[in-house]
C-alpha cells in the first residue's frame, strides 16, 4: 500500500552563486527541518526520509559538519 509523505522544500538562492542548490526540507507531519548543501545531499536526504532512516540526531550532525 502506498504512503504519502508531505514536505515543504525551501531553496536558498545566493545571487553570487545561483547554481548552488542549498536549503531545507520540512516534514509536514511533525514540522522537523532538515538541511541540505547540494543536490547530492538533497537526493540522499529524500531517500533517507522515504526509507524512515533519518533521525533528529542525523540532522544535528549535518548542521555541525562544516564544508
Amino acid at each position: 500500500m502506498r504512503q504519502i509523505q508531505s514536505c515543504v522544500l525551501r531553496l536558498l538562492v545566493d545571487p553570487d552563486h545561483p547554481s548552488d542548490l542549498r536549503g531545507m526540507v520540512n516534514l509536514v507531519e511533525d514540522d522537523t527541518e532538515y538541511s541540505f548543501r547540494d543536490g547530492q545531499d538533497l537526493v540522499h536526504l529524500l531517500k533517507e526520509l522515504n526509507a524512515g532512516l533519518i533521525s533528529r540526531e542525523h540532522n544535528e550532525q549535518l548542521k555541525g559538519d562544516s564544508r
